[in-house]
């Protein structure tokens, strides 16, 4: 497990990345400004959530090989459980990372669509 050194940000401070697995032992202490910050698929968005509900929004994460493996079905599904259980508020729909080379357009398409519901 990945330990995430705990930060103070400053108020003008919009965005951090601090990627890799979180713990409660590992949340950053926050303060000030409206913070995001990319999780990929090493993390647990759940449990995330929990710790950093009304400190942090969260962005993620479609999986990469989800979105050149899975089925568009899959990928929907999967992106509607994300924003139903994550979201509205605080929460930002993302591919992991970026979206690769070999990505199934239907694929990409199906995430856009759970997030335009």
């Amino acid at each position: 497990m990945n330990d995430v050194p705990a930060k103070l940000l400053p108020p003008e401070l919009k965005a951090a990345d601090v990627r890799g697995k979180w713990a409660a032992s590992g949340v950053p202490v926050l303060s000030g400004g409206d913070v995001t910050t990319p999780l990929d698929g090493e993390t647990d968005l759940f449990e995330a959530k929990k710790l950093l509900d009304d400190h942090m929004c969260i962005m993620g994460d479609v999986p990469a090989s989800m979105l050149f493996l899975d089925t568009p079905e899959q990928i929907h599904k999967y992106a509607t459980r994300l924003i139903r259980a994550l979201g509205p508020a605080g929460f930002i729909l993302q591919s992991g990372c970026d979206i690769p080379a070999n990505a199934k357009l239907e694929n990409v398409q199906a995430m856009v669509a759970a997030a335009v519901g």
